[in-house]
């Protein structure tokens, strides 16, 4: 038989450098797919985030933004953000009121 198989008692058995050869190609395909993944599930997310900017662009201001960035909790920033866009909120009357209080009871 070829020098990278052996048969034994009827069994094929495979050489340890084909062994090696075979477990090489396999991690070369393993890396470069969750490399591809990891390109998809970032360009995914880029997508994502740039739909969110847009429509929220459309509903709140810059003011509003700057408003609610420097809130440390997420349920307040959401809070805020969704009754700036349901109750027209301005940055500078109600929304700063709610805003300072949500800063004091974090």
């Amino acid at each position: 038989m070829a020098n990278k198989q052996r048969e034994t008692d009827g069994k094929m058995r495979v050489s340890p450098p084909l062994l090696e050869e075979l477990r090489g190609m396999i991690e070369e395909s393993r890396r470069s797919l969750a490399g591809e993944v990891n390109a998809a599930m970032t360009m995914l997310y880029w997508r994502i985030a740039k739909r969110i900017v847009a429509t929220l662009s459309q509903q709140l201001s810059w003011s509003h933004f700057c408003e609610i960035i420097p809130l440390e909790k997420s349920l307040q920033r959401d809070f805020y953000a969704e009754m700036c866009r349901i109750e027209r909120w301005s940055a500078q009357g109600p929304a700063r009121s709610v805003g300072n209080l949500l800063k004091e009871v974090a």
